[in-house]
């Protein structure tokens, strides 16, 4: 089976839905996080895709999946701080 542009277009694309899906119906604060590092995952393929078929020379694609990546990192710390303030302060993790 030979794999097409399209086909990671398409993953990406569904793997963005299913993050901002999850984003917008999901009460619970992990759940959100967790649908928030899916839509940049799927960004992140799409930077992959368009490195590998788009410009194959350039190291460009990459150097921004990692610039994602850190940027994730710093998000997760900060999120964790803020989440055990939160849950502290309310007894809860769902957002009204």
């Amino acid at each position: 089976m030979n794999i097409s542009n399209d086909h990671f277009l398409i993953f990406s694309f569904i793997l963005f839905c299913l993050g901002l899906t999850g984003v917008l119906i999901r009460k619970n604060l992990v759940y959100i996080l967790m649908s928030i590092e899916i839509m940049l995952a799927s960004i992140q393929l799409n930077f992959a895709f368009a490195n590998r078929f788009v410009f194959p020379q350039e190291p460009l694609g990459y150097m921004w999946i990692i610039f994602i990546l850190t940027i994730a990192a710093a998000e997760v710390a900060i999120a964790i701080a803020l989440f055990y303030q939160f849950i502290k302060l309310t007894n809860s993790s769902e957002v009204k």
